[in-house]
């Protein structure tokens, strides 16, 4: 975790500066270059407020060969690997993006470690454009790979503990619920009001206490108990009264995980459960989170979730 502090920046910025950044760029295409099959799995870590919940982006997990003697049964890739419940990955041709759930940490591997996985973690996303990754790359490689994502949680060889690589499936966030002005708060309740306040402090709690995993389990448990079918007209009704109430609790700029919580807890009374999303944005590298119901985003602006690629959606 020491390489965060690697180069310290200007006004007193003592980790995760620009220069470090580069400073890793470079040292793994000399990696690569040097010691094509060396094994090595480091990150450094940019402890984000990302959604409101400080979540840690460790960069680049490269790994080819630990060193010592490949055995035959390595080199034919017999093994097979899936994701792990609590891991989902967003492929592009840059990069791929991991969340944990468990441990509420992003990953990122480049395109040619991306690559590798495609051929051995079973039904891998397909990427975008093909990788040329430069040479060709022995079968070893990516079982290293995959084994030290194993280590991480990442990925699992028990099926049975495994969940789709494929990306959720959510239509394109394309229009607002309702216009920002139409928000009055003369025109709320007081059961609104402490419906807020109760939501509220159940978002803070969740955030102070639980793992996300845990979160997204809370959430499915109240969706499943739910009506299949929102009604749009009553969730417009009580969006609306939920944003002219907000600032009068908290400040929704770099909060956006404990805002989209609350307002899904806001909306349960009333037996609205819409679809709460992560999505990330490789590089360069950002997260975000929202609700939305259909086409329909509930706390944001469309063209700036449209910016972010969904990683997960419940």
């Amino acid at each position: 975790d020491a390489i965060q502090h690697m180069i310290e920046g200007e006004g007193g910025q003592i980790a995760n500066t620009p220069e470090t950044y580069e400073w890793v760029r470079q040292f793994s295409e000399f990696l690569r270059e040097e010691a094509p099959h060396a094994f090595m799995l480091t990150g450094f870590e940019s402890r984000t407020s990302v959604d409101g919940f400080l979540l840690s982006s460790a960069w680049r997990i490269s790994a080819t060969h630990r060193g010592g003697a490949m055995t035959n049964q390595d080199r034919e890739i017999p093994s097979q690997y899936w994701m792990s419940r609590h891991a989902y990955v967003h492929v592009t041709a840059q990069a791929s993006i991991w969340l944990d759930l468990r441990s509420n940490r992003y990953y990122g591997l480049d395109a040619g470690q991306t690559q590798l996985l495609s051929r051995i973690v079973q039904g891998w996303p397909s990427m975008p454009t093909p990788c040329d990754l430069g040479q060709e790359v022995e079968p070893a490689a990516a079982v290293e790979l995959a084994k030290g994502l194993v280590q991480l949680g990442l990925l699992t060889q028990d099926a049975e503990l495994s969940r789709s690589a494929a990306p959720p499936r959510i239509p394109p966030a394309e229009r607002l619920l309702h216009a920002w002005q139409e928000t009055d708060l003369h025109t709320t309740q007081a059961i609104d009001a402490w419906h807020l306040l109760d939501a509220y402090a159940s978002a803070r709690t969740l955030l102070r206490l639980c793992s996300l995993e845990r979160m997204v389990a809370r959430i499915r448990r109240k969706q499943d108990s739910s009506a299949s079918v929102l009604d749009l007209e009553l969730l417009r009704e009580r969006v609306r009264a939920f944003l002219a109430m907000r600032p009068l609790f908290y400040a929704v700029r770099e909060q956006c995980l404990l805002d989209s919580l609350t307002l899904i807890e806001f909306l349960r009374p009333y037996g609205l459960f819409p679809t709460l999303v992560i999505g990330v944005r490789p590089i360069p590298f950002a997260a975000h989170c929202w609700i939305q119901a259909g086409q329909y985003v509930l706390n944001g602006e469309p063209t700036s979730v449209r910016a972010f690629s969904p990683i997960l959606a419940i």
